[in-house]
């Protein structure tokens, strides 16, 4: 199992590094193996950096990063590549994760390499993980830019899985294909899932995809997890704005109380002035004061 525990990750900029921006604010996650958690959220809601947190790119800002119990956040480098081996992300922009000037057989089978588990043939090797991915083996010798977008989504997750990864962070895997890629991309994480035991943390902003794979959901705020549980009866009022596509712009000035105060329907007195806790309802946890003892 992966887990974040308080997590924060808080980025300074301008002179002196005065600016501050709170990108993730004490959040609370764990990833099972063999279930998918759905990450859910708007964009600039912070969803990427907890990304980026959990697979130990970027450092928190405090809070802890867990693998099987044990705390990773500050493994030195020799720990920090057998990590790399068990958490692996898919990036956003697919793309970005290969070299343009390198042929895809090369670009899928460096991963092995640098991990020293390349032990035949790069060609027999990227043969068999394309075979799991739906992929011809002719396609071994293109570069990426001669490649679909589908295609290119699948090479990516060929090269995250040629390392036996435990758990796949996605983030966003589906959201630069068109509908019909997007379903067999979705059907081959399934299927992976099924015959690899491996657990997903599903990030996206559709909130119809995460309902159809996840066990469980988390809802993101402007860098908070305001809801936590099944996917049945949304609670918090910004999640059932979002399940039902009416949501309200706000801005980011700071507050006092809940971040989502300002165009809460649902509000009461105390919502503007005191910031709610993650309150455990048994089949669900959520951060809001309306369900306060």
């Amino acid at each position: 199992m992966l887990e974040g525990k308080k997590l924060t990750k808080i980025f300074t900029s301008g002179f002196f590094k005065r600016k501050k921006v709170v990108a993730v604010e004490n959040v609370d996650v764990s990833i099972p193996r063999g279930e998918t958690v759905g990450l859910i959220g708007e964009s600039g809601s912070g969803k990427s950096t907890l990304a980026r947190l959990l697979c130990l790119l970027i450092k928190p800002t405090s809070g802890c990063v867990l693998f099987d119990g044990s705390e990773v956040t500050n493994l030195k480098r020799k720990d920090l590549k057998t990590f790399r081996r068990k958490v692996q992300l898919i990036p956003q922009h697919p793309e970005e994760a290969l070299d343009p000037r390198w042929k895809v057989v090369d670009s899928v089978a460096e991963p092995a390499k640098i991990h020293g588990i390349l032990n035949r043939n790069k060609f027999d090797f990227v043969r068999e993980l394309f075979e799991i991915v739906g992929l011809k083996k002719e396609h071994m010798d293109r570069y990426p830019y001669e490649l679909s977008g589908g295609e290119v989504q699948r090479i990516v997750i060929a090269r995250a899985l040629s390392l036996k990864p435990e758990i796949l962070i996605c983030d966003e895997p589906t959201s630069m294909l068109d509908a019909s890629f997007q379903a067999s991309i979705v059907r081959l994480l399934m299927d992976l899932q099924k015959e690899l035991k491996i657990g997903y943390l599903f990030i996206t902003h559709d909130v119809e995809l995460a309902r159809a794979i996840s066990n469980r959901f988390l809802i993101m705020f402007k860098g908070e997890i305001v809801e936590d549980g099944l996917i049945d009866e949304p609670l918090h009022p910004y999640t059932k704005q979002l399940f039902s596509f009416e949501i309200p712009e706000t801005s980011r000035k700071l507050s006092r109380g809940c971040k989502f105060s300002e165009v809460c329907t649902e509000k009461i007195e105390i919502c503007d002035v005191k910031k709610p806790e993650l309150i455990d309802l048994g089949k669900k946890k959520v951060k809001c004061h309306l369900y306060s003892k």
